[in-house]
């Protein structure tokens, strides 16, 4: 394995790779930014469309056949998505930033990971979401 996180007590992992290791202690406020990823990014995309003078009504399809409506998201849901995908790597940035001094894209590939393999990055972020939101509900108030 090109990493590995060790759990080193119930509110710290350390990030292991190569020669290098790197502390990663959670924190309540770091845990609330992960879990509002989803909130943060669709704040962003109703912005974003407001700006632009588009309504989320504007990206359903709403289509009448038969006597039955059939209602379509799908746009809605991918534009969504993409504003999710770049709060996520926004988050995933500054994350790393912290506790590494390296950004997300840097701290891969000096883990060595491939660009081109998107299960061995998504492997690594579900990992790194791990040691920061850990399986508990809130980290130690020590």
């Amino acid at each position: 394995m090109k990493y590995e996180f060790i759990k080193k007590d119930i509110d710290t992992s350390i990030l292991k790779y190569k020669d290098k290791e790197f502390e990663i202690k959670r924190d309540i406020n770091l845990q609330s930014l992960v879990q509002g990823v989803h909130s943060r990014a669709r704040t962003k995309m109703y912005i974003e469309l407001t700006k632009q003078g588009i309504k989320k009504d504007d990206l359903i399809i709403t289509e009448i056949k038969d006597g039955k409506t059939y209602v379509d998201n799908s746009n809605l849901l991918e534009i969504e998505n993409s504003y999710v995908e770049i709060e996520t790597l926004n988050l995933m940035n500054d994350i790393t930033t912290r506790y590494t001094n390296m950004d997300f894209s840097t701290l891969i590939e000096d883990i060595g990971l491939n660009n081109e393999n998107f299960k061995e990055i998504e492997e690594f972020t579900k990992n790194l979401t791990l040691a920061i939101k850990g399986n508990d509900k809130s980290p130690s108030k020590n």
